[in-house]
């Protein structure tokens, strides 16, 4: 019998962050013979003048790179790391609609459903329906989702309490020490090729979740407890629901994970090892190098608030 292939792990950073920030993690998945593939936010990386990228155009980002993935055969899992979380959530909410999500309490389907209103990018040969992907998990990595309906504007964070955080007159936003807020598991010395390639970000405008369907989905949670961005007791309080779905035994494998790692908001760049093992814990077999036996195409090139 022949070995399963993989899932696709499509890494989504936050804002400020971008592949570059996620080489160390990259590299433990590429050492495991793990398929990756990196996506950018649309706010992320841009300059003014032009066009203020919004909201909507990252849940598009998102929802686009997991459906590429599958429209090619590949099973997914989706990471997203800190406000990625918010965009995404939405994604996967699009998704449930498409049929495509692995969903908690469901027994996988044979096959994967086409995705409507989609084609192959970059002239890919698409697949038959019957052999089309599935979203297996959605896993959060120091990210944050709001309630749905609940309609949160970034501008309301700036102020007194908040002196890190600030958005100027080109709707481009700033944190004050990038170091502090995102890498200070490592000294200053060595974050500083981290910090040199934090990228310019968007002012998003207001956010909204239109349901909360995609808690439906199979999800884990990385937390840190080191994290400088996002506080400990907000992580908690995020994740609540998630940990208590794990308790009372509502999920199934792979789902309701919520860990807790000693390291700070881009935990990878200390424990990028530690990272790797829970990305792949209950989506493959085994861990370490080459237990898989993958062939990896490689990052970005695969597929086309922090």
């Amino acid at each position: 019998m022949s070995t399963p292939s993989p899932p696709t792990f499509v890494l989504v950073p936050g804002h400020w962050h971008t592949a570059t920030h996620l080489h160390p993690l990259t590299t433990a998945l590429k050492n495991r013979g793990l398929p990756y593939a990196t996506r950018q936010l649309h706010t992320v990386g841009r300059k003014p003048p032009g066009p203020r990228p919004c909201f909507s155009d990252d849940v598009s980002v998102i929802y686009t790179a997991v459906t590429t993935e599958l429209l090619q055969g590949r099973d997914v899992v989706l990471v997203l790391h800190s406000y990625a979380g918010v965009p995404g959530a939405e994604a996967v909410n699009c998704l449930i609609k498409d049929g495509v999500v692995d969903k908690v309490g469901e027994e996988r389907p044979d096959s994967g459903v086409a995705v409507p209103g989609h084609t192959t990018q970059n002239g890919d040969r698409d697949v038959p329906q019957s052999k089309r992907g599935r979203l297996l998990k959605v896993i959060f990595i120091a990210a944050y989702v709001f309630p749905a309906k609940m309609i949160i504007d970034p501008k309301d964070f700036v102020g007194p309490d908040n002196p890190g955080f600030s958005i100027d007159a080109d709707n481009m936003t700033h944190m004050t020490s990038p170091w502090h807020y995102f890498f200070s598991d490592l000294p200053l010395s060595l974050a500083k090729p981290f910090v040199d390639a934090c990228a310019e970000t968007y002012y998003v405008g207001p956010m909204n979740i239109t349901s909360e369907n995609w808690r439906k989905a199979r999800v884990s949670a990385l937390l840190c407890t080191k994290d400088n961005a996002i506080p400990k007791a907000r992580q908690e309080g995020t994740w609540k629901w998630l940990r208590e779905r794990k308790e009372d035994g509502k999920g199934g494998e792979g789902d309701g994970e919520v860990k807790w790692v000693e390291a700070c908001h881009a935990p990878w760049v200390s424990k990028a090892e530690e990272v790797a093992d829970f990305l792949a814990k209950g989506v493959v077999g085994g861990k370490g190098k080459g237990k898989v036996g993958a062939r990896v195409d490689g990052g970005e090139g695969r597929s086309g608030w922090a």
